[in-house]
């Protein structure tokens, strides 16, 4: 069986040559970035407290992930004042004090799936939960850790691949039906890490169940690129800007060393990892 994630697939659009990295050659850095740490620390706190309702065993868990990962992030706030430990427990609290009634509206706090899309393919991945929402409907989450929001940040994802994916596959696990409706809802919250007034902003992505079935045939096109270039052993490098969003491609010492230099990083700045598991299954 072949496994298929938005991750993955995400990450061959960006760059197929990361992809090849990662996938083909199976090499993770060694450690991850504070970016990916900070919202690894977030989605697991997260999901403890909409689970047990407690908002100590929610800091706990921010902080055992944070032990976990090896103490990626700085710990105060003087050291990093956006990503630190100290600075993600106090987004942690501000957020459970905003939403409070969480335990009570998550239906089900996390939903890992893999389901045989076709024929040997496999897709896998996590969705933050489903959540009953005010009207009584019901809609998979979707949080987002991220140093800048607006109106185009939720305009890029109401058609996203992301979101139309996740929302075919839930729809798929029958998901909406808890209801007794099945109308796709995604309910987006950004977890904003600057200071500001608003903090926690939402979006609920509403789409016809037409639309969401025929996101199936984008994924599915995907998943035909990506075998044939394997196949080929075809990795085009993305364009170069892509290297530096979100500081800076882990991959990209990578990018144009000479075979000898490139040897010597993948010694000491990445591990080989066999096997084709993602990142926190997303």
């Amino acid at each position: 069986m072949e496994k298929f994630s938005y991750s993955k697939i995400s990450m061959f659009m960006e760059c197929p040559k990361k992809f090849y990295w990662r996938y083909v050659e199976h090499l993770r850095p060694k450690k991850k970035s504070p970016a990916l740490a900070l919202g690894s620390c977030m989605a697991y706190s997260l999901a403890t407290f909409r689970r047990t309702g407690s908002q100590d065993e929610a800091r706990q868990a921010f902080v055992d992930r944070w032990e976990e990962e090896g103490r990626i992030l700085q710990k105060t706030k003087d050291d990093d004042p956006l990503r630190s430990v100290a600075r993600g427990l106090e987004i942690l609290s501000e957020y459970m004090q905003t939403f409070p009634d969480d335990p009570k509206n998550f239906i089900r706090p996390e939903v890992s799936f893999e389901d045989e899309i076709a024929p040997g393919i496999l897709f896998r991945g996590r969705l933050d939960g489903v959540v009953r929402l005010d009207d009584g409907s019901v809609a998979v989450n979707e949080d987002k850790t991220a140093s800048q929001w607006g109106d185009s940040y939720f305009r890029r994802l109401h058609g996203s691949f992301q979101i139309m994916w996740y929302l075919w596959i839930a729809k798929k696990l029958g998901l909406f039906s808890l209801d007794g409706k099945a109308t796709p809802k995604c309910l987006v919250r950004v977890i904003y890490i600057h200071r500001e007034r608003y903090r926690f902003p939402s979006d609920l992505i509403i789409k016809s169940g037409k639309q969401v079935d025929d996101s199936f045939n984008d994924l599915m096109n995907w998943v035909k690129l990506i075998q044939r270039c394997v196949s080929e052993n075809h990795f085009p490098r993305g364009d170069a800007n892509a290297c530096l969003k979100y500081g800076g491609c882990d991959y990209l010492p990578l990018r144009d060393a000479s075979r000898r230099l490139k040897d010597s990083l993948i010694k000491y700045e990445f591990e080989r990892k066999d096997g084709d598991e993602d990142e926190n299954g997303s």
